[in-house]
């Protein structure tokens, strides 16, 4: 592995965004770190909003171009999902999750697009993510990001 830090720890991307978004993220929104959505729609978490970092995997450099030391060494991209859950803010306003969403989901952008974490190479990417996921009681709103690195 080229990359010290990936040689270490392999998801060491992961607390450093969660830093990040604590750091940056205005109005003290939680933010906490998870395996799997659904440790993120439990709904006896009455918090109004909350973000969660989940590493989504990983996408390969296709062909030999990505490859080096009989494949020992390649380039991958990690992908980091971050999701904000927004809990049901109004009964009347039917589009109340979305007025609270918008301005937070901004500043995630901001907060990690081009942004090069510590032990990093390069800069954070946003790419193409799953789409939201609307519950009776709460949205999940989903902000995909991917980080090229060197194994």
């Amino acid at each position: 592995m080229s990359n010290a830090a990936l040689a270490q720890d392999y998801l060491f991307i992961g607390p450093l965004i969660e830093a990040r978004l604590a750091a940056e993220i205005a109005g003290n929104v939680p933010v906490e770190r998870v395996e799997q959505m659904a440790q993120a729609r439990d709904a006896q978490d009455l918090r109004e909003t909350v973000l969660y970092v989940m590493w989504g995997g990983d996408r390969f450099d296709g062909g030999e171009a990505g490859r080096a030391g009989a494949g020992a060494a390649q380039r991958v991209w990690q992908q980091w999902l971050v999701w904000l859950r927004v809990r049901n803010a109004g009964v009347a306003d039917k589009a109340a999750r979305n007025t609270v969403a918008g301005p937070l989901l901004s500043a995630v952008h901001r907060a990690l697009a081009g942004w090069m974490p510590e032990g990093a190479l390069r800069t954070l990417q946003r790419t193409q993510g799953p789409a939201p996921n609307y519950q009776p009681a709460s949205g999940l709103y989903p902000l995909a990001f991917e980080i090229n690195l060197s194994l």
